[in-house]
């Protein structure tokens, strides 16, 4: 390989031995890139899966509060359905 320059009408050859360590370089580089990549996707994955997690409990949750309420307000309401005010006393 070769390069034009630095002096105008010039050129210098690239030894086998730049472009190796170049090579080598990149090789190490692109492996660390990979290893980094690799490593924020698991953690990315354990972290939507954590949010999943806490979401799915917070409906259970929530889904087992509200028959419990519910059940409650009709039991109150059903208790207080006979106990309707005679026109006397809305008068």
């Amino acid at each position: 390989m070769w390069m034009i320059g630095p002096a105008l009408g010039s050129h210098i050859l690239i030894g086998d031995h730049v472009i190796n360590a170049l090579e080598q370089s990149n090789n190490t580089l692109t492996k660390r890139i990979a290893k980094a990549q690799e490593a924020a996707r698991t953690e990315i994955s354990r972290y939507v899966d954590k949010i999943n997690r806490e979401a799915t409990e917070a409906a259970r949750r929530q889904q087992e509060a509200l028959p419990e309420s519910a059940g409650k307000e009709a039991v109150t309401r059903q208790e207080g359905a006979g106990t309707e005010p005679s026109k006397d006393e809305t008068a």
